[in-house]
């Protein structure tokens, strides 16, 4: 068996970011506030965070990321968050409120954890300004 003594690891090398018009841009951001405004509606239908939801945003938040990452963009962003709760008493998942807006974010519940009586949220936080395409 041969040994890799004294040099560095293969690293995959990064993907080249793509560039993106103007249209496009504002297609894809279309698209996830579209996506964003569907969980929305979704969340408020049900009345509570449901495992199909969760995954639901999830995907959204890696969709979302991933298209960061490719071009390069900061135009939309996730973020995770925990809300740790107070209360006496048989604390359960319904203390949790399902969907947030905290700072310009849109918050939607994930998971919860007893024991801890936290509650996860993933947070869209939508474009700051309006794109215009000639």
């Amino acid at each position: 068996m041969a040994h890799n003594l004294g040099k560095s690891p293969r690293r995959a090398a990064k993907p080249a970011r793509r560039s993106l018009s103007p249209l496009a841009r504002k297609t894809a951001l279309a698209r996830f506030t579209r996506r964003t405004t569907d969980l929305f509606l979704a969340y408020v239908a049900v009345g509570r965070s449901t495992p199909t939801l969760s995954r639901a945003v999830r995907k959204l938040r890696d969709d979302i990321d991933s298209w960061r990452d490719r071009y390069g963009r900061k135009d939309i962003r996730t973020t995770a968050a925990m809300v740790k709760q107070t209360g006496n008493g048989d604390w359960t998942c319904k203390n949790c409120e399902w969907i947030m807006v905290s700072r310009g974010r849109l918050c939607f519940l994930v998971g919860c954890d007893r024991q801890s009586k936290s509650c996860s949220y993933i947070c869209i936080e939508p474009p700051k300004n309006n794109i215009r395409v000639s």
